[in-house]
C-alpha cells in the first residue's frame, strides 16, 4: 500500500507541477530548483516572505481533520459508532464553528480598516 500510495502521489506531484510551471514560468521553476519534492528539508530553502502567519485560518483549515481524528480514536477505543458521530459533530462544533467566526469576524474588520 505504501509503494501504491507514494506511485499516486509521485504522478501527482508530476501533474501539479507541470500545471504549475505552465501558469508560473521561471518563478515556480526557481521554487522547484530549490524546495524538496517529497520530504521536507530540516533549514529554510528561500527567503522569508514577510507576510504574517494567518494562525486562525490555518486551524479552521484543519478542524474537520481534527474532529474525523477524534471520532475516529474515539471508534477505535469503543467500536461504538454513534459515540463517533457524536464526537465529530461535537468537535466540528467546539472546534470549527467559533474559528469559522472569528476568522470571518477578523477578515471584515480587516476589510474595513484598509
Amino acid at each position: 500500500m505504501v509503494a501504491g500510495v507514494w506511485f499516486f502521489v509521485r504522478r501527482l506531484i508530476g501533474y501539479e507541477e507541470a500545471l504549475l510551471s505552465e501558469n508560473q514560468g521561471v518563478t515556480y521553476q526557481n521554487f522547484l530548483e530549490r524546495v524538496p519534492r517529497l520530504w521536507p528539508a530540516l533549514k529554510p530553502r528561500l527567503l522569508a516572505g514577510g507576510t504574517q502567519p494567518r494562525w486562525g485560518q490555518a486551524w479552521l483549515g484543519e478542524g474537520w481533520m481534527w474532529a474525523i481524528f477524534l471520532g475516529s480514536a474515539t471508534f477505535a477505543v469503543t467500536l461504538d459508532i454513534k459515540l463517533f458521530e457524536y464526537v465529530v459533530w461535537g468537535a466540528l462544533i467546539v472546534l470549527y464553528l467559533p474559528l469559522r467566526f472569528l476568522t470571518k469576524r477578523r477578515a471584515q474588520v480587516i476589510s474595513t480598516d484598509g
